[in-house]
């Protein structure tokens, strides 16, 4: 099963360039390997006349890395709710 978005990162496809370093990064974080198969943020840019869509899985924790390494900004990390 595949989300949108999660609770944290909030996306923005249309600035996406599908450069995949949110995924390799994720991999190498969580499976110790440079495989953006094994990554838990998915980049599809298979349709060049559309924003790149990116989900994530469902193991995904929010943790941010992909967020720290996007270079153009298509991720976001969201203040929680409630939070001052």
């Amino acid at each position: 099963m595949m989300r949108a978005m999660t609770d944290k990162i909030q996306t923005i496809p249309e600035i996406c360039s599908g450069c995949r370093i949110c995924q390799l990064t994720c991999s190498s974080a969580w499976a110790r390997s440079y495989n953006p198969a094994q990554a838990r943020i998915l980049i599809d840019d298979a349709e060049a006349t559309k924003p790149v869509s990116i989900t994530f899985t469902d193991e995904c924790n929010d943790c941010g890395i992909c967020v720290k390494y996007c270079f153009y900004g298509a991720l976001e990390l969201r203040e929680a709710e409630g939070k001052a």
